[in-house]
């Protein structure tokens, strides 16, 4: 049996343009935005770079598309207010600015703290924003959690304290248990674009249901690494503290690379054993802080190769806590903005799809290109052109 729960999502937003011709809506998902980005030369661009000018438009776009008010709108800079994502109940600004000086770089302001450049080396960048109204209604995300509970019992406390977390974050939530039957799973997994995995659940019933899926999936369940082609083995060790390594990627954009404190108190975290392998495209944000320094905030995206050679068809993101001993009522307002942001990322193609599905949209991707690609013209350096339509 399923239990569903319902979160009201992201409504229609209406920005009034400073122009006598334009009015700007930005409708959830289904937003119509232009950006170009000319960020490097095509005779030098290297495949790492062309990889971190998308990951920087798509989280321009991301940003835009959540905005509840925009207060700065030009051509190359814009400020937009968002949803609370630190758990302190208010609104989020976030400002993007580049100089227009070819050459400087794309840079990202967050609530007034320090400006940080998230793209060197700009030749070009440009908004334009159409005047025009678009019309259609959001989709609203919708979240499977996977609950360690059994038999007719409701989630955990703990389990549920995420639930409602994640809920405040505009998605709604059905759960599922990891007892539940391969029916049961397929059924609601078709009305999802996201999978959350408790560390509750017990990873030999729930890692059999995950062969074959397609949406994304946030992962606290250390044991499920193994599963999900991360890695040969997993560690553990208490700790409050995790190490940012790469902030260039939309998860941990809004830090700075270094130590952070995501818990109020000393919790199990949990990590990849690299001494016993793990896949060669596994993408590594943040490490065990001090001792150990095994990848501890790991993500595989669609199309990379896991540990055990297979093709991965989804977004996978193992978060750096869990197990059924974690107190999640600890994880302070960095941790939750890493939850968040993991559950955003890895959501992110299949609320497309289903956007594109309700707005009769065209098949191209929230980055760029037909199906997702980005194209690179040469003769005229690299642009990468995204249009939600």
């Amino acid at each position: 049996m399923n239990i569903r729960r319902r979160a009201s999502g992201y409504t229609l937003i209406e920005l009034l343009v400073s122009s006598s011709i334009a009015s700007v809506l930005l409708v959830g998902m289904g937003s119509s935005i232009y950006i170009a980005s000319q960020a490097f030369e095509a005779d030098e661009a290297a495949p790492a770079e062309i990889a971190q000018a998308d990951e920087t438009l798509a989280q321009v776009l991301r940003d835009a598309q959540q905005a509840t008010s925009v207060s700065e709108l030009t051509a190359t800079s814009a400020t937009f207010t968002v949803p609370d994502r630190n758990g302190d109940g208010a609104e989020e600004t976030i400002r993007y600015a580049w100089s227009g000086t070819p050459g400087e770089p794309l840079t990202y302001q967050y609530n007034g703290g320090p400006v940080q450049n998230i793209a060197e080396d700009v030749q070009h960048f440009e908004m334009t924003y159409l005047s025009r109204f678009m019309e259609g209604s959001t989709v609203t995300g919708e979240l499977l959690f996977v609950s360690g509970a059994g038999g007719t019992d409701p989630p955990s406390t703990e389990e549920q304290q995420r639930i409602d977390l994640i809920e405040t974050w505009g998605y709604t939530v059905t759960i599922v248990r990891h007892t539940a039957s391969d029916g049961e799973f397929n059924t609601a997994i078709a009305n999802s674009h996201v999978v959350f995995i408790s560390g509750e659940a017990s990873w030999a019933l729930v890692g059999p249901k995950l062969n074959n899926l397609t949406i994304g999936i946030v992962n606290e369940q250390y044991d499920l690494a193994v599963s999900l082609g991360f890695c040969a083995d997993t560690r553990t060790r208490g700790d409050d503290t995790i190490n940012i390594v790469d902030n260039s990627h939309y998860i941990t954009s809004t830090f700075s690379n270094g130590a952070i404190v995501v818990l109020n108190n000393d919790q199990i975290l949990m990590a990849v054993d690299d001494g016993e392998g793990y896949a060669a495209d596994m993408q590594t944000l943040a490490r065990f802080d001090g001792g150990g320094d095994r990848p501890s905030l790991v993500l595989l995206d669609e199309g990379d190769t896991d540990y055990n050679g297979r093709t991965v068809n989804n977004r996978r993101v193992m978060l750096p806590w869990g197990a059924v001993a974690f107190d999640f009522s600890q994880l302070n307002a960095d941790g939750q903005t890493i939850m968040q942001r993991s559950i955003e990322w890895a959501a992110e193609p299949a609320m497309s799809q289903a956007q594109q599905a309700q707005s009769g949209g065209s098949e191209e991707s929230l980055w760029g290109g037909s199906g997702g690609d980005t194209s690179l013209e040469s003769g005229g350096g690299s642009w990468f052109d995204s249009w939600l339509n």
